[in-house]
């Protein structure tokens, strides 16, 4: 890792940057509330700076009440990590532009959207992808270089004609596609090859992990290790009945990430010699609240109602908290309820809701890394790296009441 004065050399206090380092430190050693930080000896050692620096930081982040430092044990995290989420950042301001810009004076790093609805709204909606679009960018200004974020509305058409804008821009230094289906991804990667050469550096971010193919470079998160592990936490705590909400959705993107946690889940399911109900079976037409709502409805007035709801959208778990809060029921006393993507607010509603949860620091650094590695010749293509998803509990999941 390089040292924390050579990555923000231009971004005020040193201790600053040492507090976002930490941070990113908290999500990759997953750490969870309670659990103990690296001491230290062990931080100045890492990142490369004094003990001064570091104590500084650590003060400041025991002054926001993220971590509590006890003399003689050690620094432990109080809660968890606050996320940023600036839906007004310039990097974000081509997701509505109609013919994307690429500006050839700019050191830059382009990250290609699917294709979505042309205005952005859709994407808005996507606060994870948000998240990780952020990281990012902070990834890319640790190298001195711009995050151009631009929206693919039109399919192959807008990606050639970004390709093509690319040909002339010798301060362009890689290619960044987000998507979860294997044509699109070979449609993306056969136009690079064909308009910008066989050896532009390139790289395909997924949250999926369907990709059995190895021909071209990409990074992903397995979400199915973490749904195994949800079905695990609800297994263990005595539900049998458990009900899942699944999406009937109109984008490729949307439809190929149901179908993966759809047969996840049910995998995990038999697994432990258990199968959905058809009644505890929902498809909802859009991950909203509202949709959220009318689910928990029907699964209420079902007979035996589940002891447990897995939603694949945390945003549809709101309103399946909503409901069974109305009718007079506790979360997680009488129902247990689980999300699927540890939206930020997922740690705020009543009562926090038990997620799978995505590295996405760690996915954001990887991209970036191999992105830098096939320009300066120290990869190869192609290259394939994958993440590991887990679980993080809260408070909305529970054991099984006796005699439920």
């Amino acid at each position: 890792m390089a040292a924390i004065h050579d990555i923000y050399n231009d971004d005020g206090p040193k201790y600053l940057a040492v507090e976002k380092e930490i941070k990113r430190i908290i999500e990759e050693d997953r750490l969870q509330p309670g659990m103990e930080l690296k001491t230290e000896a062990e931080l100045v050692e890492r990142l490369g700076v004094s003990r001064i620096t570091v104590r500084r930081a650590l003060s400041s982040l025991e002054q926001n009440g993220l971590i509590s430092r006890v003399r003689g044990k050690g620094t432990f995290l109080n809660r968890e990590l606050d996320d940023y989420l600036d839906f007004n950042s310039p990097l974000l301001t081509n997701l509505i532009d109609v013919d994307p810009v690429v500006v050839p004076d700019l050191d830059q790093i382009v990250c290609v959207l699917p294709q979505l609805s042309a205005d952005g709204s859709h994407l808005r909606q996507q606060g994870w992808f948000f998240l990780l679009t952020n990281v990012l960018a902070e990834e890319c200004r640790k190298h001195n270089l711009m995050l151009n974020v631009m929206n693919s509305s039109s399919g192959a058409t807008v990606v050639r004609h970004i390709c093509e804008s690319l040909k002339e821009c010798n301060k362009f230094h890689g290619l960044i596609y987000w998507h979860n289906t294997v044509n699109a991804t070979k449609k993306f990667c056969s136009i690079v090859k064909a308009v910008l050469g066989e050896s532009y550096p390139y790289i395909v971010m997924s949250a999926s992990e369907f990709f059995d193919h190895t021909d071209f470079n990409y990074v992903l998160i397995e979400e199915k290790l973490g749904i195994q592990m949800l079905v695990q936490h609800l297994y263990d705590l005595g539900h049998r009945r458990i009900a899942y909400i699944d999406g009937n959705l109109k984008f490729p993107e949307s439809i190929a990430t149901a179908d993966l946690r759809r047969k996840a889940f049910l995998g995990a399911m038999a697994n432990h010699g258990l199968r959905v109900s058809s009644k505890h079976y929902i498809t909802v037409s859009a991950w909203t609240r509202s949709e959220g709502r009318k689910a928990a409805t029907r699964l209420l007035n079902s007979n035996p109602r589940p002891t447990a709801i897995f939603s694949m959208s945390d945003i549809c778990a709101f309103g399946v908290i909503e409901v069974i809060t109305k009718s007079g029921l506790k979360v997680p006393d009488d129902i247990t309820v689980a999300g699927s993507s540890d939206r930020p607010i997922s740690r705020f509603i009543k009562p926090p809701l038990t997620c799978i949860r995505k590295p996405r620091y760690l996915f954001a650094r990887n991209a970036v890394a191999i992105l830098l590695g096939l320009r300066d010749g120290k990869l190869s293509a192609p290259v394939n790296r994958r993440l590991q998803s887990d679980i993080i509990i809260r408070a909305s999941t529970g054991p099984v009441k006796a005699g439920k």
